[in-house]
């Protein structure tokens, strides 16, 4: 017997940690599971699962995390950092809530500020190493992309040409190879982003541990997250096509999507 089960309707006042201990039967994996390419699709029907169940709450949920993360863009100067620090928060929350009807309990919009219980300074000293982690990646992607254009120029030099001549001739297939490795790096690092908060509210892992836990589950999945985010842009442009409505079934399911991401990577049955 589930000591920490509720009856049907029965609020969860148990702290986060208490009320997520996996069942006799899951084992949390630190070191990450390999999933198949199937997965990817797989998320994203859960996802969508798990958004019908309760549609409207799952809607709500989204714009409003949505909605205070415009507003407080909007602070002159702090707004940015603030959000640094609440991103992941808000998503812990979200993810809690996913948690909560995964096991049968009632989601409601107080999910969405969960994050800020015992778990907050580590959700918030998460998105200040992940902002540092994001500035030396971009430092690095820089200076790739900055010997690449440089080089060119100079091979253009040494041949008799202009410089520019020799950028221009790098053409269009070599921006889009650029792009292509910028994608193929930065959607696992993105992913484990994501995966940092989930770990540390479902599981108490420390700030530092779970951005590693987070890009070793990422990295031995690669690409299962890449056509993830394949499937994400084809999904997007429906979405966006009647005037961004699609959004308040995608905005959800994404969420969803997450979570069951989450689930086949870091818990083994």
């Amino acid at each position: 017997m589930n000591p920490y089960a509720t009856e049907p309707g029965q609020s969860n006042s148990l702290p986060p940690s208490e009320r997520l201990e996996q069942s006799d039967n899951e084992i949390f994996n630190p070191d990450a599971n390999s999933v198949s390419l199937g997965s990817a699709f797989t998320w994203y029907s859960k996802g969508f699962d798990q958004f019908k169940a309760s549609p409207g709450i799952w809607i709500g949920l989204v714009v409003l995390f949505i909605v205070i993360t415009l507003v407080v863009g909007m602070i002159p100067f702090l707004g940015s950092i603030i959000n640094i620090f609440l991103g992941p928060i808000f998503f812990a929350g979200l993810m809690l809530a996913c948690e909560a009807q995964r096991r049968g309990q009632a989601v409601g919009i107080d999910h969405l500020f969960q994050g800020f219980g015992k778990n907050g300074g580590a959700l918030a000293l998460f998105g200040l190493l992940s902002l540092a982690f994001y500035i030396v990646i971009g430092i690095v992607v820089l200076i790739v992309v900055a010997m690449s254009v440089g080089g060119a120029a100079i091979s253009g030099m040494f041949a008799g040409g202009h410089p520019s001549a020799a950028l221009l001739g790098m053409g269009i297939g070599t921006m889009a190879l650029c792009f292509l490795i910028a994608m193929l790096a930065f959607v696992p690092i993105m992913m484990a982003m994501w995966f940092g908060p989930t770990l540390i509210v479902l599981h108490d892992v420390a700030p530092f541990d779970a951005l590693k836990m987070g890009l070793r589950g990422a990295f031995k999945n690669w690409f299962v997250f890449i056509l993830y985010m394949l499937l994400y842009m084809i999904f997007a442009i429906f979405a966006t096509i009647p005037i961004f409505l699609g959004w308040f079934v995608l905005g959800p399911v994404l969420i969803g999507a997450f979570y069951a991401a989450y689930r086949e990577i870091y818990i083994t049955q």
